[in-house]
């Protein structure tokens, strides 16, 4: 014999039914509901439901996640790697180290101090903030706020406009963005984190916009394209070393070095036992 269909309930109240009902004195419409079959099938399935609870957290607990102590350490590691590479970033920037190193066309590495950091970007010149005469004892006797980089950078499409209105610089934009627009901004040099080898050819008038998204472009095949520089990787490789390009020689640079260096290599270590890499 075939078994029988199922009997479910879809029993409702409508409004105005329930207006009549609390309108009767010798009737509950909440005392109606719960004896109602509708009522009393949900109340059955609460037994299943909470069978099934269990057994799904029982396989939950039971699932094994042997890299869970890997991924905290490697999380650990690297947000203690990136507070000393901002402590190495403090001595390394320096003007007396980094501004031979800002010819125009070479990349540099930006933030802001906000959640999402500007990103690489293409100098164009530099200046003291009180467009001074340099000269080598300005030059050591200043710190990284007295400088002021003119730099090409990503932006997001129309922000520049808006940005013009409201006296705020243009927003960032990932450089992988199409729509992206390149704008020349002036960044304070204790915004810079990190100087490339990698330089580009610029044209001779950046004023157009043309001319600008040329660069931009350029940027785009040189950050984005794997077979380049597409990969943090890559990209960490082709930055000027505070020791041994950028010439720093105070002890506490060379010890901060040589932590950020071991960590590095932990780094890579971890993520080989799990599998990873670039």
């Amino acid at each position: 014999h075939d078994d029988a269909l199922p009997l479910s309930s879809s029993f409702r109240l409508r409004f105005n039914t329930l207006l009549r009902l609390y309108g009767m004195e010798s009737l509950r419409p909440d005392a109606l509901i719960r004896r109602s079959f509708y009522a009393f099938q949900r109340a059955q399935e609460v037994p299943m439901l909470r069978q099934k609870q269990s057994v799904l957290r029982g396989r939950a607990l039971a699932l094994a996640q042997p890299e869970d102590e890997q991924l905290g350490i490697l999380a650990a590691l690297r947000e203690a790697r990136r507070t000393v590479e901002g402590q190495v970033s403090e001595l390394a920037m320096h003007p007396r180290y980094s501004l031979r190193f800002m010819q125009p066309g070479r990349l540099a590495y930006v933030v802001d101090g906000t959640a999402a950091d500007r990103g690489w970007g293409v100098v164009l010149g530099f200046r003291h903030v009180n467009n001074r005469l340099l000269t080598p004892e300005l030059i050591t006797s200043s710190g990284r706020s007295d400088f002021v980089v003119d730099l090409l950078l990503p932006c997001a499409a129309e922000s520049a406009s808006r940005a013009a209105h409201g006296g705020t610089p243009p927003e960032p934009a990932p450089l992988e963005d199409a729509a992206a627009e390149a704008h020349v901004l002036p960044v304070k040099l204790e915004c810079i984190r990190e100087l490339s080898a990698a330089r580009l050819w610029l044209p001779m008038d950046l004023r157009s916009e043309q001319a600008r998204h040329t660069v931009l472009e350029a940027m785009r095949q040189l950050l984005c394209v794997k077979a380049r520089l597409g990969t943090p990787r890559r990209v960490e490789t082709a930055c000027l070393h505070p020791l041994r390009h950028l010439d720093v020689d105070t002890p506490a640079c060379t010890a901060l070095v040589k932590q950020m260096d071991a960590m590095v290599a932990r780094e890579r270590e971890l993520e080989a036992q799990m599998g990873g890499g670039e």
